[in-house]
């Protein structure tokens, strides 16, 4: 029977971050913010075209020495108001093992490319994965990732977005571990980019959840 390891990070403490190295374009303000519910948000106040910052937990999740099968869950929610003016919704989960070695599971919805998800194989650039998806404003949306990486060689296992499974194609599969500088941890962000602004973009999200273990994840448990 394999272990599963579930870190819900949405009521942890979480910071906002902007700088060139995380968007070229940078935001006037960006925050992260947790609503009387216990919900997180994030508020992105846009002056420019693509201004965009993110928000990251504090602390990282734990890899235990039996993990080779990673993933996260994201139920996200964007008011119909702000979903115009959201070109890129970016997931990210960055796997590091020890010395350094990263699975990359960087994801974004680019709306420019009419819902296109990215990917980010080699840690240098935006890739079209082949699946394109439609986010539902006023509602929650429910985004998900499964991989697999030994610290030598990782693959993206499979994308899920509102039900919706699909298998990324080969050049997504059997890569070599990213040489980083980042320490051991599985590293969640969460960022956006604005379009048509000035505008403050707000996105809503009811449950970030990182998981490891040292067998396949399945896409269906209690969330």
């Amino acid at each position: 029977m394999s272990t599963l390891h579930i870190y819900d990070r949405t009521r942890d403490a979480w910071g906002a971050h902007i700088a060139p190295d995380i968007n070229k374009v940078e935001s006037a303000d960006y925050q992260a913010v947790t609503d009387s519910s216990g919900n997180l948000w994030s508020i992105n106040e846009a002056l420019q075209e693509m201004a965009g910052g993110l928000i990251s937990p504090v602390g990282d999740s734990e890899i235990l020495p039996t993990d080779r099968y990673f993933g996260f869950d994201c139920k996200f929610l964007i008011p119909a108001v702000d979903l115009t003016h959201s070109a890129r919704l970016e997931f990210d989960d960055k796997v590091t093992f020890s010395g350094g070695a990263q699975a990359n599971y960087s994801t974004q919805i680019n709306q420019s490319k009419s819902g296109m998800i990215q990917l980010d194989p080699t840690g240098t650039g935006w890739a079209d994965s082949g699946f394109a998806v439609t986010i539902n404003p006023n509602a929650p949306n429910l985004y998900q990732v499964r991989g697999a990486f030994d610290g030598k060689v990782w693959s993206v296992l499979g994308l899920r977005f509102n039900g919706q499974e699909f298998t990324p194609g080969s050049a997504f599969q059997n890569l070599s571990a990213i040489q980083t500088t980042w320490g051991q941890g599985m590293h969640g962000q969460l960022q956006t980019e604005a379009q048509d602004t000035p505008w403050i973009l707000r996105v809503e999200y009811p449950c970030f959840r990182l998981l490891s273990g040292d067998g396949p994840i399945p896409w269906s448990f209690d969330l």
